[in-house]
């Protein structure tokens, strides 16, 4: 099922397809990464999109991951906690991130 991180689409798609599986919809996420990196910087958040962005639509989530990981060491706050946030977020939802680019090849939805 496809659908942003909403939590009463978890809820249907349990009731409705137990067996089914749960997909982050792409356009939603990259516009919440992108909104929590508003705070950021300009500079940043430019260089930074480009390695997150291009690495969940290419399916390498745990390289990004890794990336915020060693970025939240190197940079003070508000860095530093959005670096941390996105990568725990990432982590916890990477069974429901999509080889985006592969999907789309396919001819699947990716966003609703």
């Amino acid at each position: 099922m496809l659908g942003d991180d909403a939590g009463w689409i978890d809820t249907l798609a349990g009731q409705q397809f137990p067996a089914g599986q749960r997909r982050l919809d792409g356009w939603h996420l990259a516009r919440d990464l992108r909104q929590q990196m508003r705070g950021a910087g300009r500079e940043w958040a430019a260089g930074a999109w480009g390695v997150i962005g291009t690495g969940l639509w290419e399916g390498r989530t745990q390289e990004v991951v890794c990336w915020l990981a060693a970025e939240a060491e190197r940079w003070e706050e508000p860095i530093r906690r959005l670096c941390r946030s996105m990568a725990e977020y990432l982590q916890a939802h990477r069974t429901q991130l999509a080889f985006y680019e592969q999907c789309q090849k396919r001819g699947e939805w990716i966003s609703s």
